[in-house]
């Protein structure tokens, strides 16, 4: 962009002297536009301003360090023109101490300077993570401990109400959440205090007055005048030529009805009007003249005004308000129970703080508080005489992110502005459309009320025509996205954002305005964007595929061939060359508003089409198996005396104990834990294999226990890596390298930890477990560089703030989080706490209407939340669109969207857009009133006609429909397209040289003539199964691999659709193979016993839940009832059964075959199946998996690799063979081949 500032920018660079709030659109360069103010206040020649006299405060330290450096290259790019400007030179020695920090930041340094103010230790540290965790917790336990001795009724009646019988988790939640609230505003306590005098209220008149009441009052009024203008609608096509006017009579009857309630002030006596209400039947009678689709249209009105009404009587007038009035002095008790905790925990918290001279976060912003302001003898906050020293010590206080900020930070940085001093000097930058931090208290209305108050301005010069000390400045031009993206974003967010919902009103004033420049799109592609539904049923009349998956994979499939698509067809523009090249994968991100649920499926679809694909996961590193196998093993090392922990240690790659093992230990050992019993085991066990593993185990678990008083925890996990060998293991598994740098982000919280309060490996393990009980999130380690091609996954909250060629928006199907609703215990940062009420001697529960209050506030709230949020996710793309939803009532879902097209206003119906549930419906509603929606149409039997404005506007989205029926074909496509076609050489001149050299070298490599051509075929180094295959006559049937009937060898089926792998016959072969390894032959032959087995093995990772599927439990059974089976079962009794013998030898070539003569020496390796001793001679046993009709078929077939076997076990134990026995699992028959 240089120095081509657009008349807005400039206006936001060279205002001065006001209060400045503007509002940045997306992309709109708002970074490079705060710079450039600084730089030119810096050398400003008129009146210069040092660097160290503004204060910058962003929303993070990345934020800051990034502001930071732009503004030292400028500023070094200006000393390079004027490298004799003392001025300049002295702003490069000031930038390293500028006041360029996030607000924690700075309040940090101002308590430091002005320690002396506060009751605090001046060497006090800021807490990390692991200490406050603990802390809090310790705080927590301690003030219920004090609540559970007293056992106060109020206090018995709460913990009944919200405790669960096994823990006090939810109550602890509550009040962390409650506590979070309060500190979210200037004074916490006094915040509290609040809650609980909303339910003291003394009359009935109060009560009416309450906030709380006014909401009600206005949901009422709006829902009935919503109803009102459906049955307006509904009498406008009443009286159409063609109308059902035989609907009139009941229609009138309800909009009267509806026009008695909204002129009734008194809400009793509205509610006396709605208990009433009975609904009339609509006329029967049938007239060829009435239009069918415009009698559907008035009775879908009439049917919602109907639910509409009903539900108005359910939710809000089930009760007087008289009653209510008794519900609120009934609840006040355990308002009041919970507020006194609250405070309590904060007290207690505090104090363990001060004990220990640690500070969070939240102290930060309450003490720099304290210093800064005081109250006056009217309550008011003033400003204190060190908040006037400071707000001389700076010309101009910046604020980045305006949008998320808080009350707290809003009185903090008010308190020092000069403002009050005639001198309004706060420049405050931001996007409210993009304030998506709800979660984190973020006060988005301080944004919108300056919005609406500040003037509006253009230049410098109508700001100095106009009075007030405020001025909004706006910047609309995006120089990130094309039109392509610009167009279907404004079209969608002027139907759906307002004042009432998302906070500001999205018009020709908030519009995004293409300002980025791009050569034209290239013929061959589309830039449109694109909304993708991808139906996971059948259609009528297409076949069957018999699904056995879910929407995501279909949705993860049809994401994954359309990235393919665009890296093989697709071009994007590079900035560097200034012209289009092919897209990359690095290009493309996938954006969701959670990755949790979809991260494993899109990693392993994506793998399986050979897309590298990398997700920054926020969640997860405390269930990575890896952390957990380490933690289990802390956790043994701290208390060897806990069963589960034990168990998982044994079980894990660690130790390699296997669940037969297991159930030894035990069988010998029920009535003491695994700890004793392992120790009584190695003294009287009878498998010394398994008395010696038990052995290594204990010594090791002894050592590390040993360790724990003079060892770090650092070093002790290092250790135990070490001595597993588990480091390496995980390396070598796939993901390796994320697995890795788990271990390695494990080791380093474990250094963090122990540089805080908290000491040792029980702590250690405790802050384990209340990260775990208190669900704070920990992403996994970051494997990931910004050179990787790959594309992302990621949430579209970690999105903010960057920008992508090709962004997919996915999961927009997926229902918004709306589990608050439903909770026992709402909580609202301005409403307080809303409760049922429940009387203790009846048992019965009754509704408050501030609990519906808060909840249809929240609502509204989460709703403008997640247009936001969407926001934000659409405008990261700068090139390309592509939008993503699962349906699985195709018309159902086209129906509820076509209820909005009698819709003439832009915006949509206020109750369609605080009733969408997910993304989909807000693309849906904002697409049904356009021409673009005729696609689906045909899906519905009735067609709602539109008269809206927005039917012929170009709303710059392409509607695509994907059936399971389309993915089947993309993927027989992909797997056509991925063999060469003959086509392709018709062109190629097979005598024409097109590289010399290279035709010269490929000539004399094709021509080498190999000097032991006698020894072709053979290897250095070669499996049995090669010997074998090179012997097997080629004419005859190769392995298949295939233990099932001929009859389910049916179509084929993606694996993505039919939710299974498409196994091969080598799989299943390999499957169970490895079954038979980990065979407990001391289980009884039963299904129940078998499919424990099973389970067990898949739950301790022996097999994996693809291998688990294709073992067949009645083989099993047949082959353990079988004469082999219980011969096989004798020995391993005995412990003289051997299974997955390993080996290699040396024979010379002509041994492997008589056709090589030859001494040259061939190492051969393979793998014995099991061989077991009877009498003094050896009994070989190879399985097979193959499908055959009889048992001799696989004689001829694997005699070679028997005979290979032979020779290697008589070599290696000097014991005969004296049978060598093949298994046929699919027959459940053996064959002895001779020995």
């Amino acid at each position: 962009m240089g120095t081509n500032w657009t008349p807005a920018q400039q206006t936001v660079i060279d205002l001065r002297d006001k209060n400045i709030l503007v509002s940045a659109a997306a992309g709109s360069g708002k970074t490079a536009v705060l710079v450039e103010r600084i730089i030119q206040m810096v050398t400003d020649s008129q009146k210069p301003v040092d660097i160290d006299k503004l204060l910058v405060v962003t929303f993070t330290q990345a934020a800051a360090s990034e502001m930071r450096e732009r503004i030292l290259n400028a500023i070094e790019k200006k000393v390079m023109e004027l490298p004799d400007d003392a001025h300049l030179q002295k702003q490069l020695a000031y930038i390293h101490s500028a006041n360029i920090s996030t607000i924690h930041s700075f309040c940090l340094n101002l308590i430091k300077e002005n320690f002396t103010y506060l009751d605090i230790d001046p060497m006090f540290s800021l807490a990390d993570e692991s200490e406050l965790t603990l802390i809090k917790a310790d705080a927590i336990k301690e003030v219920l401990e004090k609540y559970y001795e007293k056992k106060t009724p109020e206090f018995i009646a709460f913990i009944e109400k919200y405790s669960t019988s096994r823990s006090d988790k939810e109550i602890e939640k509550i009040i962390f959440k409650l506590f979070n609230f309060a500190m979210s505003y200037p004074e916490p306590i006094n915040w509290l205090e609040s809650c609980d005098k909303r339910y003291n209220i003394d009359s009935l008149e109060d009560m009416k007055n309450s906030e709380w009441m006014q909401i009600i009052n206005k949901n009422i009024s709006h829902t009935l005048l919503d109803l009102r203008e459906k049955l307006i609608n509904a009498k406008n096509w009443i009286n159409e030529p063609e109308g059902p006017y035989m609907y009139e009579e009941v229609v009138n009857d309800e909009f009267n009805l509806i026009e008695q309630i909204i002129n009734e002030n008194d809400f009793d006596k509205k509610r006396e009007l709605l208990l009433k209400y009975n609904p009339l039947t609509l006329s029967s009678k049938r007239d060829e003249k009435v239009d069918k689709s415009i009698r559907e249209i008035v009775k879908n009105y009439r049917n919602e005004v109907k639910d509409g009404l009903k539900k108005l009587r359910k939710d809000y007038f089930q009760t007087t308000l008289e009653e209510q009035f008794e519900y609120m002095k009934n609840s006040e008790p355990t308002v009041r129970v919970l507020i006194e905790l609250t405070k309590d925990f904060i007290h207690t918290y505090n104090e363990l703080k001060k004990e220990n001279n640690r500070l969070d976060f939240n102290d930060l912003e309450h003490l720099a508080l304290n210093i800064l302001v005081t109250r006056d003898e009217n309550g008011e906050f003033v400003p204190t005489k060190v908040a006037d020293e400071i707000a001389m010590q700076f010309e101009e206080i910046m604020i980045d992110e305006y949008q998320d900020s808080n009350f707290v930070q809003e009185l903090l940085l008010s308190s020092i502005s000069r403002e009050r001093f005639g001198k309004p000097n706060v420049f405050m930058v931001g996007d409210v459309k993009q304030s998506i931090y709800k979660f984190r208290l973020a006060r988005p209305e301080l944004f919108i009320n300056k919005y609406n108050t500040y003037t509006a301005v253009k230049s410098v010069d109508e700001s100095r025509s106009k009075g007030g000390s405020g001025r909004r400045i706006i910047l609309d031009r995006n120089f990130r996205s094309r039109n392509e993206i610009i167009v279907p974003t404004n079209f969608i967010f002027k139907q759906v954002m307002n004042e009432s919902v998302g906070g500001i009103i999205y018009d020709e004033e908030n519009y995004l305005y293409p300002g980025a420049k791009y050569p034209e799109i290239p013929d061959e592609q589309s830039g449109k964007a694109e909304f993708i539904l991808v139906e996971t049923k059948c259609r009528e009349g297409e076949e069957d595929l018999k699904l056995q998956t879910g929407s995501k994979l279909l949705e993860a499939q049809v994401v994954a061939n359309r990235i393919k698509e665009l890296v093989s067809n697709h071009k994007v523009y590079d900035k560097e060359t200034d012209g289009y090249r092919a897209c990359r994968y690095s290009d493309i991100v996938i954006l969701s508003r959670s990755v949790a649920d979809i991260m494993d499926l899109y990693t392993d679809i994506f793998t399986n089409e050979g897309i590298p694909i990398y997700c920054d996961n926020q969640k997860g590193f405390f269930n990575a198996t890896e952390v957990v196998d380490v933690l289990n093993m802390l956790r043994i090392i701290d208390n060897p005396r806990q069963d589960i922990p034990f168990v998982a240690v044994l079980t894990s790659a660690m130790f390699g104990i296997t669940n037969e093992e297991l159930a030894k230990i035990r069988g010998a050992n029920k009535k003491i834990n695994y700890y004793e019993a392992i120790w009584k085991y190695i003294e009287n066990g009878t498998d010394i294999v398994l008395i010696n593993k038990l052995d290594e185990t204990m010594k090791l678990v002894r050592k590390y226990r040993e360790m724990v008083p003079y060892t770090s925890i650092y070093k002790l996990i290092t250790q135990i890596l070490d001595d597993t060998g588990y480091y390496n293991y995980i390396s070598a598994l796939p993901g390796g390298k994320r697995r890795k740098a788990n271990l390695d982000m494990l080791k380093e919280k474990s250094v963090d930890f122990e540089k805080g309060i908290y000491k040792g490996l029980f702590n250690f393990i405790r802050y384990i477990e209340k990260i775990e009980q208190y669900e704070i999130e920990s992403g996994e380690a970051s494997v990931v560089t910004e050179n990787d091609n790959s594309v992302r996954l990621m949430t579209i909250h970690k999105s903010k703030g960057l920008e992508f060629p090709v962004v997919f928006v996915v999961s927009m199907g997926k229902q918004f989080n709306r589990m608050d609703y439903s909770s026992k215990l709402v909580l609202h940062p301005d409403l307080g706490i809303g409760i049922d009420s429940m009387d203790h001697v009846k048992r019965l529960k009754s509704s408050t209407l501030i609990k519906k209050a808060i909840i249809d506030k929240m609502r509204v709230e989460d709703i403008g939340e997640e247009l936001r949020v969407f926001y934000v996710a659409l405008t990261r793309a700068k090139e390309k669109l592509i939008m993503t939803a699962t349906v699985g009532n195709m018309e159902k879902l086209i129906t509820n969207w076509l209820s909005v097209r009698h819709s003439k206003d832009v915006a949509l119906p206020y109750e369609k857009i605080i009733t969408a549930n997910k993304y989909s419906d807000i693309v849906g509603f904002a697409l049904a009133r356009n021409n673009c929606f005729k696609i689906l149409l045909d899906r519905v039997t009735t067609d709602v006609p539109c008269f809206n404005i927005m039917q012929g506007e170009e709303s710059g989205i392409d509607i695509k429909v994907v059936t399971p029926n389309d993915i089947v074909i993309m993927q027989a496509k992909n797997i056509a397209d991925s063999v060469v076609s003959k086509e392709s050489f018709k062109e190629f001149e097979c005598d024409r040289i097109y590289d010399k050299d290279l035709r010269d070298e490929l000539e004399n490599r094709l021509n080498f003539i190999y000097q032991h051509d006698n020894l072709s075929g053979l290897y250095s180094k070669m499996s049995v199964s090669e010997i074998k295959q090179g012997k097997y006559d080629e004419n005859e049937k190769k392995e298949t691999y295939n233990i099932y009937d001929s009859q389910v060898r049916n179509q084929y089926i993606p694996s993505f659709i039919s939710g299974k792998k498409q196994l091969d016959g080598a799989f299943r072969g390999t499957a169970f193979h490895r079954v038979f390894e980990l065979f407990d032959y001391s289980l009884e032959p039963t299904e129940e016993n078998y499919t424990s087995m099973l389970e067990g093995f898949l739950q301790s990772g022996k097999i994996d839940k693809n291998s688990a599927d294709v073992i067949i439990v009645g083989k099993l059974i047949e082959f353990a009832q079988s004469e082999l089976g219980l011969r096989m079962k004798k020995a391993y009794n005995e412990g003289k059964l051997k299974r997955e013998t390993k080996f290699v030898m040396g024979v010379s070539a002509r041994e492997i075959d008589a056709k090589y003569d030859s001494d040259e020496k061939i190492i051969v390796q393979g793998i014995i199946d099991a061989f077991f001793m009877e009498g003094e001679e050896i009994v070989l046993v190879d399985y097979k998996t193959d499908y055959v009709e009889k048992i001799h078929e696989l004689v001829e077939k694997y005699r070679v690799q028997l005979d290979c076997y032979e020779e290697a076990i008589e070599k290696i134990t000097g014991i005969k063979v004296k049978e060598k026995i093949i298994y046929s699992v699919h027959l459940s028959e053996s064959i002895n081949i001779g020995g």
